[in-house]
């Protein structure tokens, strides 16, 4: 907590206080549901990769399934990240595979990486949005090697274990719910790991943008 104000009840007149964040934003407690504002506002965002793209079966260096780039200059709009999401659209094996999700931030400013040319979706269902500091990363294009490589690949959300070959379909989804933070110059890359290259996976995520002060 940052800033704490004191105000009135009108109905009781006791003393109440009134708490913000560093960036002036109130925290408070109402009856919409938890992520009803942002979305309203049209400042919550989806996203994914329309190019089914095949899983790796050991932690890749600087391969991606997709990622998302964070255009803004310093100081500028931070991404957080609500949800990340696979779905698989294919494979061509007799076999049962295991699948799992895995997450890289970059840590430093890297430079320009090819935009995928996918416009984000508001998700209040009012259509496109040019308001935003994300794009999507196409998967032929590398992470550097210095923000890429030398940090490490992570897993999110459980991995599965199919129970009938040849069947897709499969669904993974990560709540994040602001525990990754991609700042203005980062990226955000995904991948999925596997046990054997056939299966291919769209992924993409959730997020929602400000501008916070990152310690």
């Amino acid at each position: 907590m940052q800033t704490e104000l004191l105000g009135i009840n009108r109905v009781t007149g006791n003393e109440i206080p009134v708490e913000a964040d560093e960036a002036g934003d109130l925290f408070v407690s109402h009856g919409s549901a938890d992520f009803e504002d942002a979305t309203r506002s049209g400042k919550r965002f989806i996203m994914r990769n329309t190019t089914p793209i095949a899983g790796v079966t050991a932690i890749p260096t600087q391969a991606i399934n997709c990622a998302f780039h964070n255009s803004d200059p310093d100081g500028g709009r931070s991404m957080i990240i609500d949800t990340i999401f696979s779905m698989q659209s294919g494979i061509a094996s007799a076999a049962l595979d295991q699948v799992g999700m895995i997450w890289l931030l970059t840590q430093t400013r890297e430079a320009i990486l090819t935009d995928g040319l996918l416009i984000p979706r508001k998700l209040n269902g009012v259509g496109a949005s040019s308001d935003t500091c994300c794009y999507i990363v196409v998967p032929a294009e590398a992470l550097e090697g210095v923000g890429g490589v030398a940090v490490g690949w992570m897993p999110i959300g459980n991995s599965v274990i199919t129970a009938v070959t040849t069947l897709y379909g499969m669904a993974l989804w990560a709540e994040v719910n602001g525990r990754i933070i991609v700042p203005p110059g980062r990226t955000l890359a995904l991948h999925m790991m596997v046990s054997e290259v056939t299966p291919t996976f769209n992924m993409g995520i959730m997020w929602h943008e400000k501008q916070i002060t990152l310690a």
